[in-house]
Order: structure tokens, then C-alpha cells, then sequence
């Protein structure tokens, strides 16, 4: 799985909204220039936001965008969805399709990134932006820590 610009950009859009709550509305030229990201790009990730039923807007002098849901109402993969980002392993990468045919071995390895693939989806479906704001996400279970990951 490889998450494109539009994924992590909209996690961040989202992150900094939760980050806001309390009613406040943040407008997307405000978030842009926070994040450092281009104006244009955010608006049109904001669409399928709110089209998802993930942000609300208000239009005027003191409107703007926040979330239509509670951070623990709003799954990650949910955002991801949101802003066209695809989450199978199996679509990335040379030889990561699972065959229709083929040998044993290209059929068990594809068995493989469909697991893979599987595991992905349960972390993005579990993980909510409540859960990012508090930093509650662990790391897989034979790691000890995040930077352990890395090496």
C-alpha cells in the first residue's frame, strides 16, 4: 500500500480540524498556509470530505470548515476513501496481484498480499481520528516501539 500526497494530505486537514474543535471553524486558506500546502489541492480534497458527510462548511465572514462527526465517529479509512486513496496492498507493486492461475507458488504468495492486504484494512477501519489526536495508535505487536519499525 502506498498512500499519495492526497492521503496524507487530507489525514493532516483532518488532524488539524480535530485538533480545533470547540465549534471553531478554520478556513481552508487558513489550514493551507498552517500546513504549508497548496490552497487549490486542499479545496478540492475538502469536496470529498464533505461529500463523505466527514466536514461540514459554513459559507461568510466567519465560516469556514469543521467536522460533521466527533473525532471517534470518523475512521481513518473513512478519510481515506473519502479523497479517492485506495488501501489494498494488492493493487501496488510488481507480482502483488494474487493470479487467477498460475503455480503453487505464485498462488500461496498471493494468499500472502491478500493477508496483507486484510491487516491493512482492520488497522484503517479501527483507527480513528480520535486515536491519532491522542497518539493512542501501536505499533504491530513484534515491535516494541514505532522506531523500532525503522530499522
Amino acid at each position: 500500500m502506498k498512500v499519495s500526497t492526497r492521503g496524507k494530505y487530507a489525514m493532516i486537514a483532518m488532524v488539524n480540524l480535530a485538533l480545533a474543535r470547540g465549534g471553531n471553524m478554520v478556513t481552508v486558506k487558513e489550514l493551507a498556509a498552517r500546513e504549508g500546502m497548496s490552497l487549490t489541492y486542499l479545496e478540492q480534497l475538502f469536496v470529498g470530505l464533505r461529500k463523505a458527510g466527514i466536514l461540514t462548511s459554513i459559507r461568510g465572514p466567519n465560516g469556514g470548515f469543521q467536522l460533521a462527526l466527533a473525532p471517534e465517529e470518523i475512521r481513518v479509512i473513512d478519510i481515506l476513501k473519502a479523497v479517492g486513496e485506495t488501501v489494498d496492498s494488492l493493487k501496488d507493486g510488481a507480482g502483488a496481484r494474487r493470479p487467477e492461475s498460475g503455480s503453487e507458488a505464485e498462488v500461496l504468495a498471493g494468499l500472502m498480499w491478500e493477508g496483507l492486504s486484510a491487516h491493512v484494512h482492520v488497522y484503517l477501519h479501527q483507527m480513528t481520528l480520535k486515536d491519532v489526536i491522542q497518539r493512542a495508535q501501536s505499533p504491530c505487536p513484534a515491535f516494541s516501539s514505532l522506531e523500532e519499525l525503522a530499522t
